[in-house]
């Protein structure tokens, strides 16, 4: 053999080591798929049960083994079972619906149409070709980073390779078609075609995709919508019955036990409504007779889980045998008894053990383990940055639009100043004038008309022209050209110092402010989760000297408190719901809310939230400075959403249009912004930026009151306002501070007062036109003492009344009074 046969036999060699090399490693590659769509096992049905006792790696590790084993008896059962003589589409149809179980569901059809014995190789013919779509559709196996590597090296056979369509529910039901129409098309050619033969053809191309469709709601894993998912397990469950129907095996018919198991089975996992909807259409499946035994079985047993599994079990029988003797005496009795106490015998350990369990088990099962979070206070803290949030959002809504409507308003002046604007610019060249006495004195109506044309076209459309002035003015007039032109400019140098100004005059909130929004939301999500450990034992231990016993009282929150009483022994109880309230309010020193009692799985729960235990009543009474059209104060009063309640004053200082609307915006600024749960000092300090950044010497007093009606704790902040007066009994206490105005400085100059507050207490704030600068005022000290307050409206008005009489300089005065009364049921706002 010469050099080139041997040179050619080591290619060649060398080829089909690395054909083979290839092949193995293709299937290698093919091997690590199949491990890995394995491992995921665990995420592509529904769970449907899970135990926190279990360990989730042996759990996952036993779940691995038995789902497909599972899927494979099933389809094995739907291979057999026929909806009428000749129509079995359920084999076809869990096959196209399953996810990942497509080998498993075909080796359990294939084996159940080999039992059924008839059309065997037709049938094992269109189970392969419906999973070989069904692979080729998702390309099952040669999926991701490993289809990628093997594409790659054989590049001949891409076309394997297709994007993953197998969790499409459309394309499962289109497949589905397939093995329907063949199956029947053969069905129709063996028998004739005659009219059954196309009728069971027919059942089939409509009966397959429908229960596909229905199928695949139990593989779609947790993207699945949660009604869809429960119509879909629940139909497979129904399907498992209906394909046993006839199986009997130690002479137990399997069709009832796995009727009557599958009612108790959602009866605990779904409620006891849908044991009831289970279990009527379970005995629907099967025969007349068991509907109403499962439907009573359904019902007894779950509304009394919560007991215990066994009670509730017991009664779910008992009331199922006691409906087979009213409906069918002891022989109906006799021939569901041994399924059912079976079945019974079976489903208390489950459930004892967990593995049967409630999916909707409520926060306190998961919060009484060790290591875990403690789910009401997240729960709390949940709810209290939701409510924040949405009040925060809610007020910068209001707050843009009216600040937004406030900048279009100031932006331009008003017909006053532009007058005002006029007449200086005008006064520039009149003064030179040999004619302004003929103007200006002799007839000066008609100069105050000029003066009004103009300014009027300046106020609509931005300049004024000779045109705009009357005609006998300027055959008088011979520098009209020249002072219109002027007064145009003048105008509009106005307009653009004004718009310079409001780039700052509008966006007033300074970053600093919204980072403590943020801080404060956070501080009370924090607070409303607060456990408190000793408060929590210590009220445990109290309720159980009260024959209150529970396996866990949980005290959650700071302001706001929370008690959720878990586990509860109904058994022996004698106390009731007002004596459970009752011992709550007395040991934790506040008002709480009747309890309320919830069912979850086999505990009783109550929950008691703290209320408020002090209410307010109030009026108020303003009067204008005496000649004036404005009034500059603006009193308020309005509930928060956090059982807080606000009474303000706001003073604008000076007088007229710019000081009204200084404490209007600062009203509005300030119960916007509280009556969504955002804080006093927070509040006051946007406000301060805000006011400052005008650009406008006008600021604001500010007389804020913040009661607390859960506490009973009131807090006074004061920037430069009027003392505010406190009665109790017979005491008189004033309040008084020394700051500035809002809008003044930059940082904001608030004194805080705080103190508790009884039933009974009445408190009378006021504005700086009730008392003399140096604040004291002896009739109003002597009027307080003397008045019962019993309206306080009248009561407002009289202040106000008298301080017009008493005081020298007119002023606008306004007073208001809120009283403290005892809660009650609904709190409204006058």
């Amino acid at each position: 053999m010469n050099s080139n046969g041997v040179k050619k036999q080591e290619v060649e060699k060398t080829v089909r080591v690395e054909k083979r090399s290839g092949v193995l490693s293709g299937i290698r590659e093919a091997t690590s798929a199949v491990i890995c769509r394995a491992k995921s096992f665990a995420d592509s049905i529904r769970e449907y049960n899970t135990d926190g006792s279990i360990s989730d790696n042996v759990q996952s590790r036993v779940l691995i083994i038995l789902r497909p084993a599972i899927i494979a008896l099933i389809s094995f059962l739907f291979a057999k079972g026929e909806l009428a003589p000749g129509v079995r589409p359920m084999g076809f149809a869990l096959l196209c619906a399953c996810g990942d179980y497509i080998a498993a569901a075909l080796c359990g059809a294939v084996l159940g149409a080999a039992m059924q014995g008839d059309g065997f190789a037709v049938s094992a013919a269109a189970y392969a070709a419906a999973a070989a779509l069904r692979a080729l559709a998702g390309g099952y196996i040669l999926s991701g980073s490993v289809a990628d590597s093997i594409a790659k090296k054989q590049t001949k056979k891409r076309w394997l390779i297709l994007p993953r369509a197998s969790n499409s529910v459309n394309i499962r039901v289109i497949i589905s078609c397939v093995p329907a129409v063949a199956y029947g098309s053969y069905y129709s050619i063996i028998s004739g075609y005659t009219l059954a033969s196309l009728a069971v053809a027919l059942s089939m191309c409509i009966a397959c995709p429908v229960l596909t469709f229905l199928y695949a709601g139990a593989f779609g894993g947790k993207n699945v919508e949660p009604r869809y998912a429960e119509a879909a397990i629940g139909t497979v469950l129904l399907s498992i019955v209906f394909a046993l129907r006839g199986v009997v095996i130690l002479s137990l018919n399997l069709s009832v036990l796995a009727g009557y198991a599958i009612t108790l089975f959602v009866s605990r996992t779904r409620g006891w409504l849908k044991g009831i909807l289970i279990g009527l259409l379970a005995g629907m499946t099967l025969e007349a007779a068991l509907v109403p035994v499962y439907a009573a079985a359904g019902i007894a047993a779950g509304l009394l889980w919560w007991l215990s599994p066994f009670v509730a079990v017991a009664a779910g029988m008992m009331t199922s045998f006691s409906w087979c003797v009213y409906a069918g005496g002891y022989t109906m009795l006799l021939n569901f008894m041994p399924e059912m106490i079976i079945c019974s015998a079976v489903i208390v350990p489950l459930v004892k053990v967990g593995v049967i369990a409630d999916s909707k088990k409520s926060s306190s099962k998961a919060s009484s383990l060790p290591g875990k979070a403690l789910d009401p206070a997240m729960l709390l803290r949940d709810e209290e940055t939701t409510d924040a949030l949405e009040g925060t959002v809610q007020s910068f809504s209001v707050l843009s639009e009216t600040l937004g409507r406030l900048s279009e308003r100031l932006k331009s002046p008003s017909i006053y100043d532009i007058k005002q604007l006029c007449y200086d610019t005008c006064e520039k060249y009149c003064r030179r004038c040999k004619i302004k006495d003929a103007c200006r004195i002799r007839d000066p109506e008609a100069a105050e008309e000029a003066l009004c044309s103009m300014a009027v076209a300046l106020s609509e459309r931005g300049y004024a022209a000779v045109s705009d002035i009357p005609d006998y003015f300027k055959r008088r007039c011979t520098e009209l050209e020249k002072l219109t032109e002027a007064v145009s400019a003048a105008y509009a140098e106005s307009v653009e110092a004004r718009l310079k100004t409001d780039k700052t005059e509008i966006i007033a909130f300074d970053y600093g402010a919204m980072r403590d929004v943020v801080h404060d939301i956070t501080a009370r999500r924090e607070e409303a989760g607060t456990l408190d450990e000793a408060l929590s034992h210590a009220l445990r231990d109290e309720l159980k000297a009260y024959g209150i016993v529970s396996e866990r009282v949980a005290v959650v929150g700071g302001r706001r408190r929370s008690v959720f009483i878990y586990g509860l022994h109904m058994r022996g109880m004698t106390a009731g719901g007002d004596d459970m309230r009752e011992i709550v309010s007395r040991f934790c020193r506040g008002v709480f809310s009747s309890p309320e009692f919830t069912i979850d799985g086999s505990e009783v729960c109550a929950t008691l939230t703290e209320k408020a235990q002090i209410g307010v009543s109030h009026a108020a009474y303003t009067l204008e400075k005496v000649g004036s059209r404005a009034n500059g104060d603006i009193a308020a009063a309005f509930y928060c959403r956090n059982d807080k309640f606000c009474a303000l004053i706001s003073d604008g200082m000076g007088s007229g249009r710019e000081a009204a609307l200084t404490s209007g915006t600062c009203a509005l600024f300030i119960e916007t912004m509280m009556k969504n749960g955002n804080s006093a000092p927070v509040t006051l300090k946007m406000l301060n930026a805000m006011i400052r950044a005008r650009g406008i010497e006008c600021p604001a007093t500010i007389d804020l009151l913040e009661l607390d009606l859960i506490r009973g704790c009131a807090k006074f902040y004061k920037s430069g306002a009027a003392p505010t007066f406190v009665r109790r009994s017979d005491d008189l206490y004033r309040i008084k501070s020394k700051t500035a105005p809002i809008g003044i400085i930059k940082t904001l100059d608030a004194e805080r007062t705080t103190f508790d507050v009884k039933v009974g207490d009445i408190i009378v704030m006021i504005s700086d036109g009730v008392v003399p600068a140096d604040n004291e005022c002896p009739w109003l000290y002597t009027m307080i003492c003397a008045d019962d307050f019993t309206d306080l409206s009248v009561s407002a008005r009289s202040i106000a009344e008298r301080a017009r009489r008493q005081n020298a300089k007119s002023d606008d005065a306004t007073v208001l009074i809120v009283k403290v009364t005892p809660p009650s049921l609904e709190e409204t706002i006058s």
